[in-house]
């Protein structure tokens, strides 16, 4: 008999805790209820034949059904409920079944066959459990020594691949950039940037990595090695496109001493932007001002200011790419502080939100994360003393279209150990299902957690710890338009490797 294809459908009445009543995996048809003689028109189990059952379980009919139960459930006495066409006989080897009566051990697939004088049909029933999504462990990477001062991740919106940007310490001991993509289960590393196209040593810091709709590639790095010459420090900002083994500067290097360089993708034009907290006066760009370059597609617009946080002390900026509009986020440190979020369009910044959350001392602000959900909902994730004992929290704010301030996201994300948190701790935001996700340290064990927001409930999660492992000062965060995640960080450890979760479907393991 030829076995077909079979999809995954769902009933759509929802326990309390959020998945399905009913579940059911089938194929589109086949020899069983297709063909000529006896066939199976229903099947399922219910809970008024099975007590070990809360809700009812239907499959479609085909020749090969899987039908998905709660985990735990006994399988080995389960009892089906069925109906035929006329006069049919139902029978598992042997024996004869009757509807809502026969039980069967179904922690093998129990084989059907329906017969009448016009002839027979065959079916097959596999009962799997239900299947959650989770995080687990798919990657632990070290290649060639990775430093621990950094690394950055995108997911390519073309074909949903992982890139990350790393640094690791070569022959000539210096932190040589490499970018490497990841296809689920082994990581290929394309080749070192060790040298510009001035023949420059690279000593690369304040890295980022970008892709644009296309899935091409943008990384970005700041060389602070000596000229080829020897004479000075390069201490320019250098952006390559490419992949594998072939890369090139887009532009010429550009920019002046700075920190924490982002680069995001302007979705109009498919230009790179970049933007670093500048530690030197260029131009209109002040020390210490969020200094902004943009790529014309021959060469670099250097030096800009955004006018609504000119002259400020800006932190954890980011620039990033949601429902096709470059947003940028970030906090004014000093007075008056806030936490901004400025989408670009058309060659310019417009505020979306720019404001100090109610509670938070502007003095006592650290970290900035950001999402932006599909109605146009800003999130940031943020940290600050709200208490008047001075306890720093990490906590999800929100932003609706047409408001102008912050609101709080459920309570401050706590946890026994992570609660009070320091001006060091890291954490990252994005959105699974427009609800946010948040990526943290706890502060006594160095474990990263990830807590998820309960659609329902609207409250958050018990945090699920990401291995054992402890982490160092840098994560990733981001999950795909399939609704994929992947978290990253970078260990304590002495070879400083490179941990990569998923969030998907857990393993199936169906009866054979």
């Amino acid at each position: 008999m030829k076995r077909m294809l079979f999809a995954w459908i769902a009933i759509a009445t929802c326990m309390t805790i959020g998945w399905s009543c009913s579940n059911s995996d089938t194929d589109d048809g086949g020899d069983g209820g297709s063909g000529n003689g006896a066939q199976l028109l229903t099947y399922g189990f219910y809970a008024e034949d099975n007590a070990a059952l809360t809700q009812d379980y239907i499959a479609t009919v085909a020749s090969e059904m899987i039908i998905r139960i709660p985990e735990g459930v006994d399988k080995t006495a389960l009892i089906a409920r069925f109906t035929t066409t006329e006069g049919a006989e139902v029978l598992v080897g042997s024996t004869p079944q009757v509807s809502g009566v026969t039980p069967n051990d179904f922690t093998y697939p129990v084989d059907y066959i329906v017969r009448d004088e016009g002839g027979s049909n065959s079916y097959t029933v596999r009962v799997g459990k239900i299947l959650e999504k989770e995080w687990r462990e798919v990657l632990v990477y070290n290649d060639n020594g990775l430093e621990n001062d950094s690394f950055a991740m995108c997911i390519s919106p073309k074909d949903n691949t992982p890139y990350f940007f790393l640094t690791r310490v070569n022959a000539d001991e210096v932190e040589a950039g490499v970018v490497a993509s990841f296809n689920g289960t082994t990581m290929t590393a394309g080749s070192e940037f060790t040298y510009n196209s001035e023949n420059t040593l690279i000593d690369a810091s304040n890295i980022d990595i970008t892709a644009d709709a296309d899935g091409k590639i943008y990384a970005v790095y700041y060389n602070s090695a000596k000229l080829s010459d020897g004479s000075t420090y390069d201490r320019k900002y250098y952006v390559y496109t490419g992949s594998g083994s072939t890369w090139t500067q887009v532009g010429s290097k550009f920019g002046t001493t700075g920190y924490d360089s982002t680069i995001g993708i302007d979705p109009a034009t498919k230009n790179p932007i970049v933007a670093f907290r500048s530690n030197a006066a260029a131009g209109s760009v002040a020390r210490r001002d969020l200094d902004v370059n943009y790529f014309s597609g021959q060469s670099w617009n250097e030096n800009n200011v955004i006018s609504d946080i000119q002259g400020k002390t800006i932190y954890g900026y980011h620039l990033r790419v949601f429902n096709n509009t470059l947003y940028l986020c970030g906090l004014v440190q000093n007075a008056p502080g806030s936490y901004f979020v400025f989408k670009y369009n058309s060659g310019s910044w417009q505020p979306v939100v720019n404001a100090l959350p109610a509670g938070m001392s502007q003095t006592n602000m650290v970290g900035a994360s950001f999402a932006v959900a599909s109605d146009g909902t800003a999130y940031i994730c943020a940290g600050g003393d709200e208490d008047s004992n001075g306890t720093w929290y990490i906590t999800v704010y929100k932003c609706a279209p047409g408001e102008s301030t912050w609101t709080r996201v459920a309570t401050p994300i706590l946890d026994k150990a992570s609660g009070d948190m320091s001006t060091s701790s890291k954490f990252i935001i994005d959105l699974y299902n427009d609800q946010p996700v948040v990526l943290y340290k706890n502060l006594d064990t160095n474990i990263p957690q990830v807590v998820m927001l309960n659609a329902e409930t609207k409250q958050w999660e018990d945090p699920v710890a990401l291995g054992t492992v402890e982490a160092g000062s840098y994560f990733a965060l981001e999950f795909d338009a399939n609704g994929v995640g992947y978290a990253a960080f970078l260990d304590k450890g002495e070879l400083n490797s490179l941990h990569i979760y998923k969030f998907d479907t857990e393993p199936d393991d169906l009866p054979e």
